[in-house]
């Protein structure tokens, strides 16, 4: 055959395979030809293995297109010797010392293989197809903006990439949480947080605990229903990897969100809420089927002040009051900055709203501020009104702003409240306001 190397790989060779003479004589055979069970046929002719019809094909056809072309393919031939008949293919190809190399294929070995190509061909095209979907998948995850985004990717694309009916994310927070679907409590029994503890895939029943993890700690698990069996496990550690991604990318974006939201909410002075979120609460508080109160507090002479002190004195000053303010109410109540050196109260109580404005006022005006080396009295006027169920907010501002503006005729440094009356509203003075301890 050409060398010892080219003679090991033509007796090992897995097809079976003979070399004929230029007249048809078999010169070699090498095992697997033998394993046929047709016997042995060096030294004997190649035509009186076949049958009659195709001794005719071979002698008419087979070699007038061999010495043409060099070679024939997939001829159809049945070999048979001894009772033993086996059907096949047969290929032909010329070599360069007149010889003919024989390849024979079995039939029944013939529609392994190509079973098995089919098989090939069939699982390739479905991971093609699962690939496609994880490239659209990949896709979604980059756009989502939102941890609800990154479920509703997950539920909807997954199950196509890896041959499951559902796939969900949950998110390792104080509780596992499906943002705006499901949580399931710390105190539950529940394999997701097994998988959180010990990082490994768990299967319970027909579901599949997979974690996700970034910077060495579980920061979500995937519930696979009923467990992959069939895909790659490259194709589930992609779908890991990016969901991970997407999780860490999306909290990120949700951090600086809500940061840049709390600043566009907030007074950067005083670090009390702006009045663009007074704006919002009066609304919210408007809607609500309850009375509440509202006060407009206003720092006496702080134009004086800013004047003979300086700006800086005047922040100190503002940043005073409004810390004072906010130890002086509840939790639940709001003190914004409503603008310049006016404050806007929101108070949940309206039965207690008199008294908590003297408590405002006198925690203000009984203790000056010291600041730059200069100790200021600082005293507030405070105007107040409470607002009935579904009151519009701009009629409550009207009457706080009125109580507000009689306070400072009176001489500042005091509480005027105002209620509806006969000629719209009518502002008093509240009960517990002392009498004296005004300043001018």
């Amino acid at each position: 055959m050409g060398g010892e190397s080219s003679d090991v790989r033509f007796a090992c060779a897995p097809v079976a395979l003979v070399v004929l003479s230029p007249d048809d004589v078999v010169l070699e055979e090498n095992d697997a030809f033998v394993a046929l069970g047709l016997g042995t046929w060096r030294d004997r002719r190649w035509t009186d293995l076949l049958t009659a019809g195709d001794r005719i094909v071979h002698e008419t056809n087979v070699r007038l297109i061999l010495l043409r072309l060099g070679h024939v393919e997939q001829v159809a031939a049945t070999l048979r010797a001894g009772g033993v008949r086996v059907e096949g293919f047969l290929a032909y190809r010329m070599l360069d010392d007149g010889r003919t190399l024989v390849a024979f294929t079995a039939a029944d070995e013939r529609r392994r293989y190509e079973d098995e190509l089919r098989a090939a061909r069939d699982r390739s095209r479905a991971l093609s197809d699962r690939l496609t979907c994880l490239a659209r998948m990949s896709s979604a995850l980059v756009r989502a903006v939102s941890r609800e985004d990154i479920d509703e990717v997950l539920s909807l694309q997954a199950p196509d990439v890896l041959g499951v009916e559902t796939a969900a994310c949950w998110l390792v927070e104080d509780d596992l949480l499906r943002p705006g679907v499901a949580r399931i409590d710390r105190s539950e029994a529940h394999p997701a947080w097994e998988v959180v503890l010990d990082g490994q895939v768990r299967v319970d029943g027909d579901a599949q605990f997979v974690p996700v993890s970034a910077d060495d700690r579980v920061i979500a698990v995937l519930e696979l229903r009923p467990p992959v069996t069939d895909a790659p496990a490259a194709l589930l550690d992609s779908v890991v990897e990016q969901v991970g991604a997407a999780i860490t990318r999306t909290r990120t974006t949700e951090l600086a969100l809500a940061h840049a939201t709390r600043l566009s909410l907030t007074d950067p002075l005083t670090q009390v809420p702006n009045r663009r979120f007074a704006t919002r609460e009066l609304q919210f508080r408007a809607s609500q089927l309850r009375p509440w109160a509202v006060a407009l507090v206003d720092v006496d002479h702080f134009k004086r002040c800013n004047d003979v002190h300086g700006h800086d004195i005047g922040d100190a000053v503002l940043m005073a009051v409004a810390s004072r303010m906010r130890s002086a109410v509840r939790d639940s109540d709001v003190v914004a900055r409503w603008g310049g050196e006016e404050f806007l109260v929101l108070l949940d109580d309206p039965t207690t709203a008199g008294t908590t404005c003297e408590r405002l006022r006198s925690t203000i005006g009984n203790h000056p501020v010291a600041a730059g080396g200069t100790v200021v009295p600082v005293t507030v006027s405070i105007g107040f009104t409470v607002a009935g169920p579904g009151e519009v907010p701009h009629e409550v501002l009207r009457r706080a702003d009125a109580a507000l503006y009689v306070a400072k005729r009176d001489g500042r440094n005091c509480v005027r409240g105002a209620e509806p009356g006969a000629l719209g509203w009518e502002v008093f003075a509240p009960e517990v306001v002392p009498p004296a301890g005004r300043t001018g």
